[in-house]
């Protein structure tokens, strides 16, 4: 069975807090039976010093060691063995037995607890032994009922402090998986196809994942809002030219309508309208999928620009619409691909133009800003609004729905213009106000 996210927190949490309290626990059981070993070693050389002073006061009294062994005794009934040799290592006086004694203290660590006893003279005139009464044992009673109580007060709190780990990995691993969970469950709405999707944050890196799962389902939203209305208008675009192309093939299949040459140049004003939509929607996929490869090479921008001007001119006349190009003295030659850079322009001139009254203006300015060239095609038609600029670069948009065709287009044009443009590794953006004309400004490297 696989543990999932929450089981794995938890159970990671727990055993990190087991091990943990583990080595505390023997850690604090080694070091405490150590340092308390230390001080009974202490303790015992401290006593076995004591008791040397008193058999060295015992000597200087009596000069001898007659009857010491009464003394002796009294010591060992204080806990202590001693055993006292002379400067020749016979045994004068013990209490226990001896070999037992002085072996257990020269192989053990008491075995600094032997002290030399001197006379007046500094001379030494005897050694003595002290041993704990417990011979058979490294630790005295004392130092094993100490170490017993100890582990007796770890062992509860190490239980306590586990059982305290349990309750904190349960709520610590709720805690982090949580939000995960949630977000999985998010996720897999989004999956069936409810994308109004939003997750609250909680610690600051959740809050980061909310933030970037609420942006991504806004994202996926808009997309497939986009997409929705994407569908929507090109079945309208291409709805209003079949139909007519349809409405004339079948009047004239009937009789009803003739084939002359003003309905058949009807048909094929409606063929090209098609195969603009088509040829603009497959250049707007290429764009967007970073497929359409272009072809830089030399060019010089002044008279790519004039000749523009010059072509659209005649065109424009027919509506009263003038246009002319303002370039700048010191337009170099730039590495561009000349079609696109023209079809940037046809575009802008042709949305221009549908926004320009009689006896208006259409200008194409074009200049160096620092490492770029900028370009600028003015008109001084009737503007657009401010909330509609935001808008003017998305596919099929139009500043009037009601527009027709004729003189709306299909609402691609702005929109290929921005991809191209990038694509050259530049920017677009437009000024504009009501009354007073639009600006459309572009920029690429030079």
């Amino acid at each position: 069975m696989r543990l999932n996210l929450q089981l794995k927190i938890f159970f990671s949490f727990f055993l990190i807090i087991v091990l943990v309290l583990t080595v505390v626990y023997f850690v604090a059981n080694k070091s405490t039976a150590t340092n308390y070993g230390d001080y009974v070693m202490y303790r015992e050389k401290l006593a076995s010093q004591q008791i040397a002073s008193q058999l060295n006061d015992y000597y200087l009294e009596n000069h001898s060691w007659k009857n010491v062994e009464k003394l002796i005794r009294q010591i060992s009934a204080s806990g202590f063995y001693v055993v006292l040799s002379g400067s020749d290592g016979k045994t004068i006086a013990k209490s226990g037995q001896s070999n037992r004694i002085v072996n257990y203290i020269q192989g053990t660590r008491l075995v600094h607890q032997s002290v030399y006893l001197t006379n007046h003279n500094s001379d030494t005139i005897a050694m003595v032994y002290v041993a704990p009464t417990e011979v058979d044992a490294l630790r005295t009673p004392a130092e094993e009922s100490f170490i017993d109580s100890v582990n007796k007060a770890l062992l509860p709190a190490a239980l306590l402090a586990i059982g305290l780990g349990l309750a904190l990995s349960l709520l610590l691993s709720g805690y982090i998986s949580g939000p995960i969970r949630l977000l999985t469950s998010k996720v897999q709405d989004m999956a069936a196809g409810n994308l109004d999707q939003q997750i609250e944050g909680g610690a600051s890196e959740i809050k980061e994942l909310a933030k970037s799962f609420n942006h991504l389902a806004r994202s996926l939203k808009e997309a497939e809002v986009l997409r929705r209305n994407m569908t929507s208008d090109i079945a309208h675009e291409l709805r209003t030219p079949l139909a007519t192309l349809q409405v004339n093939i079948e009047g004239m299949a009937d009789g009803v309508i003739k084939p002359t040459k003003k309905n058949l140049d009807s048909i094929h004003e409606e063929i090209t309208l098609l195969a603009r939509i088509v040829s603009d929607l497959q250049d707007l996929s290429l764009l967007e999928a970073g497929k359409l490869s272009l072809k830089k090479q030399p060019t010089d921008i002044g008279l790519l620009v004039q000749q523009m001007v010059n072509n659209e001119e005649a065109e424009l006349k027919e509506i009263g619409v003038s246009i002319s190009a303002k370039l700048a003295s010191d337009l170099s030659i730039i590495n561009v691909d000349p079609d696109r850079l023209k079809q940037v322009l046809k575009n802008l001139i042709t949305n221009a133009k549908h926004h320009t009254p009689k006896k208006g203006q259409i200008t194409v300015e074009v200049g160096k800003n620092g490492a770029e060239l900028e370009f600028i095609v003015i008109d001084n038609g009737k503007g657009i609004s401010e909330k509609d600029l935001e808008q003017i670069f998305d596919r099929f948009w139009r500043a009037e729905k009601s527009r027709s065709r004729k003189f709306g287009g299909a609402g691609l044009g702005l929109t290929i213009v921005k991809r191209l443009v990038e694509a050259h590794g530049g920017k677009v953006w437009v000024t504009s106000r009501l009354g007073q004309g639009t600006k459309v400004y572009f920029t690429i490297p030079s």
